[in-house]
């Protein structure tokens, strides 16, 4: 996929976890520190699901979607940079290597990365 496929892809799956404009997320840094250990591992698993099948599970607690709401946000940045950066694309829909992609994205870099990319994107 191009970079701009994943960002089509990720654009549209944030509108689907978009927070209401009422959403609970004062501050944004602080509040996701304040996720519990389940809350983040139901977070992993739709990004899990969502690497396979390109579309999100139900996800009946509205703090993991906002979570999932943030990751999108997260991912779509990272994919732009790499776009910007001159990252080789991989025309075609190789699905394995996309899925390795948005989990290594969604889950794996976020669980690395998440707090510093808070703290520098909503100060």
């Amino acid at each position: 996929m191009t970079w701009l496929e994943y960002l089509n892809l990720l654009t549209n799956a944030l509108r689907e976890v978009e927070i209401p404009p009422e959403g609970p997320v004062p501050h944004i840094p602080e509040w996701l520190r304040r996720q519990t250990f389940e809350q983040n591992q139901s977070a992993d698993d739709a990004a899990f699901h969502f690497a396979e099948h390109w579309k999100w599970p139900p996800i009946p607690d509205s703090d993991v979607r906002y979570q999932l709401y943030f990751r999108c946000q997260f991912a779509i940045a990272a994919f732009e940079f790499f776009a910007r950066q001159g990252y080789p694309e991989y025309p075609g829909y190789d699905r394995p290597r996309a899925r390795r992609l948005l989990a290594g994205t969604l889950v794996h870099s976020w669980a690395e990365t998440a707090f510093q990319w808070a703290d520098e994107t909503f100060p």
